[in-house]
C-alpha cells in the first residue's frame, strides 16, 4: 500500500512541475521608475514586446530576470542583483510601469544548475539588444 502512495505522490509532483508556470506577474507599480547601476543591473531592451504582458513574458523566459519595465512604450528587462537597482521610485506622470516577477520556489538541486545572470556584455541572445 505504501508503494502506491509514494508512486501517487511522485506522479502528482511530476504533473505539478509540468503545469506550473515558470513565473507570473507580481507587484506592479504604475508611474514608477528604477535607477539601476549600469554595470551591475543586467538591463536589456526587448524590441518585440509591445505590451506589458509581452514584456513580462519575455522576462519570464530569462531565468535571472526579476523585473519587466515598460518605459516610454519600450520594454526593458532587468536582473535585480542589488536591491537598490530595482527599488521603485514613483514619478507622477511618467510613462512607465514596473512589473516584478514571482517564480516558484526552486529546490537546491534545481538552483545548482541555474545559469549565470545575463549582463550588458553577454546578453541572453535572441532578438534582445542591450540598452
Amino acid at each position: 500500500m505504501w508503494r502506491k502512495t509514494v508512486l501517487l505522490l511522485l506522479l502528482l509532483h511530476i504533473m505539478e512541475a509540468a503545469v506550473a508556470p515558470p513565473c507570473w506577474q507580481g507587484a506592479t507599480f504604475p508611474e514608477a521608475v528604477v535607477s539601476p547601476a549600469a554595470d551591475s543591473s543586467g538591463i536589456v531592451r526587448v524590441p518585440a514586446a509591445a505590451s506589458l504582458q509581452r514584456c513580462v513574458a519575455a522576462c519570464c523566459d530569462l531565468p535571472d530576470c526579476d523585473l519587466a519595465w515598460r518605459f516610454k512604450g519600450r520594454c526593458y528587462v532587468l536582473s535585480c542583483q542589488q536591491g537598490a537597482d530595482c527599488r521603485p521610485q514613483v514619478r507622477p506622470g511618467a510613462d512607465s510601469v514596473l512589473a516584478f516577477l514571482q517564480r516558484p520556489a526552486r529546490s537546491r538541486l534545481q538552483s545548482l544548475g541555474r545559469p549565470a545572470p545575463f549582463d550588458r556584455t553577454r546578453g541572453p541572445g535572441g532578438d534582445l539588444e542591450a540598452l
